[in-house]
């Protein structure tokens, strides 16, 4: 689904009344929680591969570097980019 459109969904269930209900079950019907142990799996894997990123040091030096921060409702993630 377009994330704009995601957005305007989830924005509207937010107001409604019973939005958070039925929020809830298009997430069971439509949505990553169909199958939670796979949804789960995949965030635990994705944390792995963010927590090896940032425990890998800079392969230049950091004087040349600049942090770029993506934040999204799920997770903050900071690099070091080149500038």
């Amino acid at each position: 689904m377009h994330w704009r459109m995601k957005g305007l969904i989830q924005k509207t269930l937010g107001v409604m009344p019973g939005g958070e209900a039925l929020h809830y079950h298009l997430q069971r019907r439509f949505g990553g929680l169909q199958d939670f142990h796979r949804e789960l799996s995949v965030k635990v894997e994705d944390w792995q591969i963010g927590i090896r990123r940032f425990r890998s040091p800079c392969t230049w030096p950091v004087r040349a570097a600049s942090p770029l921060t993506i934040s999204t409702a799920i997770c903050r993630t900071t690099w070091c980019v080149r500038r």
